[in-house]
This record gives structure tokens, C-alpha cells and sequence, in this order.
């Protein structure tokens, strides 16, 4: 009964998220009622999937960076570098670096998804999509053929599919499609980067990593 409640409560959400797509809220309790839900098969399975992906065991194993980076430091790197580029992405957008709801870490599950949020945009950052709706989804794209274990692409991209079908513009459905493709491609083609130690590359030059990673930014048509 527990497990059909919160199936329901999760659709209500995707709803909500489909008639405003910037409400990051609705993202958090899907995800998070995904996790708190999941069988102990579904565990072990994600789990294995985790420790498979690159890198990942060794963010595991390795100490904790802190939970929010220092905005200020990193903003007086020079501007071609990633640690510079990654504050103007939070400036320009106005965004904050604590956007997201940090979970107590009991499992890897929960490192995982509490290391995905505190690098999504970086993610932004080094792919070229913006903040804007369109550009979240292209991003989803990418974490989509990067191949993680991460539930908020298919959510996405289920929100947008209810939000175009409200809407039924043609142009529209063409427009959300070639964003999807688009990050997509992107993430087909580079190396899988989602557990990479980012902070490692904070004074890297922005394009030589995006060409060291077989990243080529998105730039809008």
C-alpha cells in the first residue's frame, strides 16, 4: 500500500514538474521518493551499477570534498578556466550553490545522488546548455547516454512530453526533440564524465578539457 501511495504522490509530481518545469522541487521529492522506495533487489542492483560506472569508487572510497564550493575562490581564476566559467554559469543564471537538499549518506545510492547535484552544473558548464528549460532537457539528454544510474532524465523528459501535449504545437515537439538529440549525441560521443574529480580541474583551460573529454558544447541554433 506504502509503495502504491508513493507511486501516486511521485505521478502527481511529474505533473506539477510538466506545468512548471523550473519547480526543482517537484525533481527532489520525485527522486528522492524513488529512493527511499526501492526494493532490496532494486538496491543492489543500482548499487552494482554505481560501482561499475567510471570513477565512481574512487569518489566513493576517497574523502569528502566539502558539500558547497567556494564561489569566491574559484570566481578570481582566470576566465578561461573551468573554475571561473562554472561561477559565471551560477551568476548569470542567479543560482546558488546550495540549490539541493544534501541527504545523510547511508548507502552509496545516497553518495551518488548527492554527487550528482553538487556537480550538476558543472555538468552545465563544460556541455555549453544553459539553465533555460529547453537546455535542462538537452542536458538530461546527456546524462542519458553517459549511462548513470539517475532517475531525473527519464522524469524530464516525461514532464516534457505531458507539457507539449497540453500545449500540441508541432514546432514545439521538433524543438524539445533536437534538444534531447542533441545532448544526447554529445554524451554518445564523449568519455562518461559523471563521477570524474571535477575539482581537480578547476584551473584547467575550459577548452582543452572539453577537448581532452570529447566534449563539443552545445550552442544554441
Amino acid at each position: 500500500m506504502f509503495r502504491k501511495i508513493l507511486e501516486f504522490r511521485i505521478l502527481k509530481a511529474i505533473v506539477a514538474l510538466s506545468r512548471d518545469p523550473e519547480s526543482t522541487e517537484n525533481i527532489h521529492f520525485i527522486n528522492d521518493s524513488l529512493l527511499a522506495g526501492i526494493s532490496t533487489a532494486e538496491r543492489e542492483k543500482f548499487t552494482h551499477l554505481f560501482f561499475e560506472y567510471p570513477e565512481f569508487k574512487d569518489r566513493y572510497n576517497e574523502p569528502r570534498t566539502p558539500e558547497h564550493y567556494d564561489i569566491e575562490t574559484l570566481s578570481r581564476l582566470p576566465e578561461n578556466t573551468l573554475g571561473f566559467q562554472y561561477t559565471k554559469f551560477l551568476k548569470d543564471h542567479n543560482y546558488s550553490v546550495e540549490w539541493y537538499p544534501i541527504l545523510k549518506e547511508i548507502s552509496p545510492l545516497h553518495f551518488g545522488r548527492n554527487r550528482q547535484y553538487q556537480t550538476h552544473d558543472i555538468i552545465h558548464t563544460i556541455t555549453g546548455f544553459s539553465g533555460k528549460p529547453l537546455n535542462e532537457i538537452g542536458l538530461q539528454g546527456f546524462y542519458t547516454a553517459q549511462a548513470v544510474p539517475n532517475p531525473t532524465p527519464m522524469t524530464v523528459f516525461t514532464a516534457a512530453a505531458l507539457n507539449k501535449l497540453q500545449i500540441s504545437d508541432p514546432e514545439a515537439n521538433i524543438e524539445l526533440m533536437d534538444h534531447i538529440m542533441s545532448g544526447y549525441m554529445m554524451g554518445k560521443k564523449a568519455k562518461r564524465v559523471i563521477f570524474r574529480r571535477w575539482e581537480d580541474d578547476w584551473s584547467t583551460d575550459i577548452s582543452k578539457l572539453r577537448d581532452e573529454l570529447g566534449i563539443h558544447p552545445y550552442t544554441a541554433k
